[in-house]
């Protein structure tokens, strides 16, 4: 590789690397999910997948929920909306992790955000 090639693929090196250091903050990545407020959380390696980004995105899903269910005449029964706290910064280590053992071993921190009645 001659001189000027070497120095763009450093060049390059060096602004995947800004790029990925400004992407892994480290500050924490922040899901929703929603679950019956009568009963405790499910496990999170239980869940079906029901994952928002934000809450607004979880808000409206049930209130679509809700609508479902009176149409059908169903009994609603409230909804509480969580926020999950998971690691900004993913590694192969947490990946694998994060595909063995379920979306448990990923979550931080997690706490009911509000309740849809």
């Amino acid at each position: 590789m001659n001189v000027a090639a070497s120095r763009v693929s450093w060049l390059k090196g060096e602004a995947t690397l800004r790029r990925s250091r400004r992407t892994q903050s480290g500050r924490p990545m922040i899901l929703y999910t929603y679950s019956v407020a009568a009963q405790e959380p499910p496990p999170y390696h239980a869940r079906s997948g029901t994952f928002f980004e934000s809450l607004e995105e979880a808000r409206q899903a049930v209130r679509i929920l809700r609508n479902e269910v009176a149409r059908d005449g169903a009994e609603w029964m409230p909804i509480r909306i969580e926020t999950l706290e998971i690691p900004a910064i993913v590694t192969s280590r947490s990946l694998i992790r994060l595909l063995n053992e379920g979306i448990a071993s990923f979550i931080q921190r997690s706490e009911t955000t509000e309740i849809i009645s």
